[in-house]
């Protein structure tokens, strides 16, 4: 637990240096692993950036992938307070895919207000399809900044022997009315390659699926198994990664 604490501090000490600038801007490569033959099908990749505005942190996650004919990318900007809660303020989600020559886009902005209700506005092909208002309990946190809450959690994490739970809402759940999600958290002994990289394993559950999430001392994610799905994501650079689906 010692180091785990070491980790902690040191985290605290990266946020506080980096005020008013970018705290990470990273790339992931997205892989389905041939259990048997241990190729690699690649399916997307992404680039994930954290910054502090103020006392507000905003992140941005732009995914492309390329699956089944159809190639998509989705773009999300969310704000959220700089607190171990994360309050979420507003976010912005965009999606377009192309099929054979036709395009689909999706758009939301979405807006909390200061007793924790979110509207939100949907647009589809430009044309706006609606509104949906969610009261949204404190404590609940926009998904994407899910690395974030862990990061500024881990040290109590750490002290807990049970899975601690978590509350999320998925930027784009349309479709479930921006129902809330929860999940649990447990960190573990790290494994050979947790210990090899220096890093923090935990166990994620969430979606109805088993995840582990491999954190650097920053809070970011170094990798992510999906063992399941024989998926796995890796930190990688900007030109591997926009060479990935090629």
């Amino acid at each position: 637990m010692k180091i785990l604490f070491i980790l902690t501090l040191s985290l605290s000490a990266d946020f506080a240096q980096a005020a008013g600038k970018i705290l990470w801007n990273n790339w992931y490569t997205v892989s389905v692993v041939n259990p048997q033959g241990k190729t690699k099908t690649p399916v997307m990749y992404f680039n994930e950036k954290l910054e502090r505005d103020g006392n507000k942190l905003k992140i941005e996650v732009h995914i492309w992938k390329k699956q089944d004919g159809i190639v998509m990318e989705e773009h999300t900007g969310a704000f959220a307070e700089d607190t171990k809660e994360l309050r979420p303020l507003f976010y912005s989600f965009q999606q377009t895919s192309s099929h054979e020559g036709r395009t689909s886009k999706l758009s939301i902005d979405g807006m909390f207000d200061a007793k924790g209700k979110l509207n939100a506005k949907v647009r589809q092909d430009d044309k706006p399809t609606g509104a949906i208002a969610q009261q949204i309990p404190k404590g609940v946190i926009l998904s994407v900044f899910f690395p974030v809450w862990f990061s500024k959690n881990m040290g109590e994490i750490s002290q807990l022997p049970k899975p601690v739970r978590f509350s999320t809402i998925q930027e784009d759940a349309v479709e479930k009315n921006f129902s809330i999600e929860t999940g649990t958290v447990k960190i573990q002994k790290p494994d050979s390659f947790a210990k090899s990289n220096n890093v923090v394993l935990a166990d994620v559950f969430v979606h109805n699926t088993a995840y582990k999430w491999y954190f650097k001392n920053t809070g970011e994610a170094l990798r992510i198994e999906i063992p399941a799905a024989f998926m796995e994501m890796t930190l990688s650079d900007e030109k591997t990664a926009k060479a990935f689906l090629q």
